[in-house]
């Protein structure tokens, strides 16, 4: 079945994953990143940590609602670095980035290759 244009523009991604943080008490929800999204994952601030910053972009609550802005940057920025990077790895594999993902293709494209 092809899609149509308004369903491709219509279409909501409702997968959302779970990183467990114990030390606080529960778990953070975190989001499918959209196409833009994924593009400031590329021109993150340099002068400030990755980490908080992908936090920022990719928490969200049940719904899929962000729960940060980069206002909230200093906040985060004062947690755990090892909660935080955490967080911030588990959104990165959740959407298929980071050591892992490269690998898989790696590993994907030198099956191609064979």
């Amino acid at each position: 079945m092809s899609l149509s244009r308004d369903s491709i523009l219509g279409y909501v991604d409702a997968d959302i994953g779970t990183v467990d943080v114990p030390e606080m008490g529960g778990a953070v929800r975190i989001a499918t990143l959209s196409v833009d999204e994924m593009d400031k994952l590329t021109k993150l601030d340099d002068a400030k940590p990755a980490s908080a910053q992908i936090v920022i972009i990719g928490a969200c609550d049940d719904k899929g609602v962000r729960l940060f802005t980069p206002e909230d940057f200093d906040q985060i920025a004062k947690l755990p670095a090892g909660i935080i990077s955490r967080i911030s790895k588990a959104i990165l594999a959740h959407n298929g980035m980071g050591p892992a993902a490269a690998e898989e293709a790696k590993n994907a494209s030198s099956e191609t290759a064979n």
